[in-house]
């Protein structure tokens, strides 16, 4: 895996930039570690990007998910327990926003999973991971650096999903600028501080590709979401799922996730 990392021993300040991983560029600060002890951290977090990369990416004929959406039958195959895992997660996710967040971009009730296996009901049946893989790989980053106490840190996946850590009461956090990716316009300042700040939306060379799973269509229209939640995957979940919804969708699903914050901008 390509990747440039720095220390700063003034600050005790760890920088790594990852420029391809999960088809897309991660980058991370974290602050108050010796250079032994953020190097060994970060080796374990590099170690785990890795892991999620060769078993999520769908454009990886070789990685787990590649494997089954290259099956075409309706046969048992055998799934990693992580695997499981995120597909129990999914599902969750799955009843919590009205069936609008769906790993398989059609009808969730048409996987069946359990026991180390999982069954597609239909052979044509492709699982995407897209607006969930990095809210997962974040919310498990976050969980490591908090065991290692890490107190300040960043981090920062693509540029559209954004995790702040910061434990000093007078840490105002980190200011992020929300701009259109039509005209560049600055749409507002937010601030991110023990949360995570996830973007979705369309821009101009790339609109369509968030599908609504109950039309079979996607949305074209200039639109942007952004979600600020406590637990990184919710804010990546919900900014997806956002984007989507119905104004009424919207608040009712709302309803079931606590301290989250969204805004849905026309552009």
């Amino acid at each position: 895996m390509e990747q440039s990392v720095e220390y700063i021993a003034k600050q005790r300040a760890f920088y790594a930039l990852v420029p391809n991983i999960m088809g897309t560029r991660f980058e991370i600060i974290f602050y108050g570690k010796s250079e032994d002890e953020a190097k060994e951290l970060w080796d374990g977090i590099a170690h785990k990007l890795e892991l999620w990369h060769t078993m999520l990416n769908r454009f990886d004929t070789q990685s787990e998910v590649g494997r089954i959406n290259s099956l075409k039958d309706t046969l048992p195959h055998t799934i990693s327990p992580e695997l499981e895992q995120i597909l129990t997660i999914c599902r969750r996710y799955w009843e919590q926003t009205e069936q609008l967040f769906d790993i398989t971009r059609h009808d969730m009730s048409l996987i069946e999973f359990g026991g180390g296996v999982l069954r597609k009901k239909s052979e044509e049946i492709v699982l995407d991971f897209g607006g969930f893989a990095k809210g997962y790989a974040l919310q498990q980053i976050g969980l490591m650096l908090k065991v290692e106490g890490i107190g300040r840190a960043i981090v920062d996946f693509g540029g559209s999903t954004i995790m702040a850590i910061n434990a000093e009461a007078e840490d105002d956090g980190w200011q992020i600028a929300l701009r259109s990716p039509y005209d560049g316009m600055e749409l507002e300042i937010v601030t991110v501080r023990n949360n995570t700040l996830s973007t979705s939306g369309n821009t101009p060379s790339y609109s369509g590709h968030i599908i609504n799973p109950q039309t079979s269509v996607g949305i074209e229209q200039r639109r942007m979401c952004a979600v600020i939640a406590e637990d990184a995957l919710d804010a990546e979940v919900l900014s997806t799922t956002l984007m989507i919804a119905t104004e009424q969708q919207r608040e009712r699903i709302l309803k079931g996730f606590e301290n989250v914050k969204a805004k849905r901008y026309n552009l």
